[in-house]
């Protein structure tokens, strides 16, 4: 199976990261407050001490995010998951933002040469846990049909909406 960074480890995030976990893919897991992430870790996964880290030799990463700073600086940063994602991996962002905030870090993510998907999910912690969410889908046809197996086990009802911040719009 591959490697998948996954940032975030809120509820909803730690919850997303298990069933990938449990679907048998390698989680490198970066998460503000790291108490948290070793908690997470100790199921499985390799808990990093940035999102650089957490991306290196990931295939995709995932974001499960507060707002639009907090998904900025983690994917931008100095250590960023951009520092170390090689071009061409997938970026998934689950967190709630901004329709300009969407549309702006989709442009610039694919222009640098990266896939992205705007990916917001409907649910409650314990659906997720339990893969029962709802998942809207923003971003190129092709790049969801590349990782959709590991989609479906984050939640098990996709709808596909267009653009990225047609994705962000739905969820606001």
């Amino acid at each position: 199976m591959s490697t998948i960074a996954f940032c975030g480890l809120g509820k909803m995030g730690a919850a997303m990261a298990a069933r990938l976990r449990d679907g048998g893919h390698e989680l490198h897991v970066w998460n503000r407050s790291k108490d948290k992430a070793q908690h997470w870790a100790a199921g499985g996964g390799v808990v990093c001490d940035s999102p650089s880290a957490a991306a290196k030799g990931a295939t995709e990463a995932h974001l499960m995010l507060a707002d639009d700073d907090a998904v900025d600086a983690t994917l931008f940063g100095a250590h960023g998951v951009l520092a170390a994602l090689e071009r061409g991996a997938v970026v998934v962002d689950h967190s709630t933002v901004s329709v300009a905030g969407a549309r702006t870090r989709s442009q610039r993510i694919v222009k640098d040469g990266w896939r992205f998907l705007q990916a917001p999910v409907f649910g409650s912690p314990p659906q997720m846990a339990s893969g029962e969410g709802l998942m809207l889908i923003g971003g190129e046809q092709q790049t969801y049909q590349t990782i959709a197996s590991e989609l479906q086990q984050i939640a098990g009802r996709h709808v596909m909406v267009g653009k990225p911040e047609e994705a962000a719009a739905f969820k606001l």
